[in-house]
């Protein structure tokens, strides 16, 4: 194959450099705690926390991506000499082997090393609604499939494993894709298959499937949901979830089937729709789940009770006829969580609004959350405020620097009259870049927590520089944190 390539005068290196990329890095973290007194207005104790060193290596061509990154392993303090830096023990590697500049109708991608499973594998681990309640949060109404990233110098916890991707995509045709996917750890194994097939410009069908033999801990205990005490020993258990989407113009559907197989023996289920529907300038957004289980245990050993949940929103995006436009953005957003079963965990309620504007140059957002519980008593409904938050934002893109500032104040109205407490924070960054080699960003927030009255503030800062030649970035962070009350 690769003499034909040549013959052909075809050269896989004319839009693919050979480079090696190295990354040298100082990540400095200090802290410093500090108690006012009234009497003194000074500090009784001040330490400096920490700091580490990362260093390493990425090495990349067409077919091949190689990465070795190391970090110090334990922190010291300023007083330390520079001798007794440690050596570099925490470790990362990572090797990636591709073959879609050489086949291109039936790829293969091979990577092993500390790699971070996501996708598919993160919605098999947590098949929930997110709690998230952004009012411009879209549905993303497609499957998926094993995705496996390699590592990063600031990512040293991920253990050894290795996955292979093979199959073909982005055929053109009405069969437009099949993926076989494998995950493999020392105590996880995972397979998935997706297929996608476009009978029409206008409509496409796609199908994934995921399942594994996936281990769990021993565990006994009285739960939280039942009176009843739950006791199981540790052993492998088969975790499957398929998806099934469909896509139209302006319909978007996405249904998701998982099955958990019971310590106890019997299998159990939990269903989830996501729906999209587009109508001109505006956007409607609908998703349930339902667990129907007393008890079930997901392949990341999270236990959950029987359950319902729902999330709606709507937006409304507008674009200004002048001279420079101005974009505006509307939405609304909702979610509740009712528990099937009486127990003790509380019903919750969210809702959200925004109103967003933007132009070329700059943006501001405002928001507003309301969170809440609820309870049913003699078929009333008792609705309880729990807290509330309004947040402002307002970022810039200019051409060397983009600042952002942005302010939140949450209210919590749980408690008492005398116990209510309020938190604001302040935030604001600030992004400087040089010719597209340097770059300077410098994150600074506060935030203040008055409860009772007691009055507690952190602050923190975070500055970082990068500069990069052809070869060699050059990396440095300083994290500073200030604590009071």
């Amino acid at each position: 194959m690769l003499a034909d390539l040549f013959s052909e005068g075809t050269n896989i290196f004319s839009k693919n450099h050979l480079y090696l990329y190295t990354i040298w890095g100082l990540d400095l973290d200090t802290e410093e705690e500090i108690i006012l007194k009234s009497e003194e207005g000074l500090a009784e104790d001040e330490k400096v926390s920490y700091d580490s060193i990362y260093a390493g290596g990425k090495f990349t061509l067409p077919f091949l991506d190689l990465r070795l990154f190391g970090k110090s392993q334990e922190s010291l303090d300023f007083e330390s000499s520079l001798e007794k830096w440690k050596e570099f023990e925490n470790l990362n590697v990572g090797i990636a082997l591709f073959t879609e500049k050489l086949l291109k109708d039936f790829s293969t991608t091979v990577k092993y090393g500390n790699l971070k499973a996501s996708a598919i594998v993160s919605k098999l681990n947590n098949p929930l609604l997110s709690s998230s309640i952004s009012p411009f949060a879209s549905n993303s109404c497609h499957v998926s499939n094993i995705s496996a990233s390699l590592p990063t110098y600031s990512s040293f916890s991920n253990p050894l494993s290795f996955m292979l991707e093979s199959g073909f995509k982005n055929r053109n045709k009405i069969f437009d894709a099949c993926l076989f996917n494998a995950w493999m750890s020392q105590e996880k194994s995972l397979g998935s298959v997706s297929i996608k097939i476009v009978p029409s410009k206008k409509i496409n069908l796609e199908f994934a499937g995921i399942w594994g033999l996936l281990p769990y801990e021993e565990f006994t205990g009285t739960s939280w949901w039942s009176e009843d005490k739950i006791y199981y020993h540790k052993g492998n258990h088969f975790c499957s979830l398929m998806q099934t989407s469909l896509g139209f113009p302006h319909f978007n559907t996405l249904f998701s089937f998982y099955i958990y197989e019971s310590p106890f023996g019997t299998y159990d289920l939990i269903y989830k729709s996501e729906n999209s529907i587009k109508a001109k300038l505006f956007t409607f957004n609908f998703s349930a789940l339902l667990n129907q289980n007393k008890f079930i245990l997901t392949s990341s050993q999270n236990k959950y009770p029987a359950l319902f949940q729902l999330k709606s929103g709507i937006q409304n995006n507008y674009k200004t006829n002048t001279k420079i436009p101005l974009f505006i953005k509307t939405g609304v957003n909702s979610y509740f969580k009712q528990y099937l079963n009486n127990c003790e965990k509380e019903n919750e309620v969210k809702n959200s609004a925004g109103l967003q504007l933007s132009s070329l140059f700059t943006g501001l957002t405002f928001l507003l959350q309301i969170s809440g519980i609820y309870t049913k008593e003699d078929n009333n409904l008792n609705l309880n405020i729990k807290n509330y938050s309004l947040q402002l934002k307002n970022n810039w893109n200019l051409p060397i620097l983009s600042p952002t500032f942005s302010a939140k104040l949450t209210f919590d109205c749980k408690d008492k009259e005398e116990n209510k407490t309020f938190d604001l924070t302040q935030k604001y960054s600030l992004n400087l870049q040089y010719n597209g080699k340097v770059k300077v960003s410098n994150t600074n927030s506060i935030n203040i927590e008055k409860k009772k009255e007691n009055t507690q503030w952190e602050e923190k800062s975070d500055l970082s520089v990068r500069i990069k030649s052809k070869t060699i970035t050059y990396f440095l962070k300083l994290s500073i944190v200030f604590q009071g009350g």
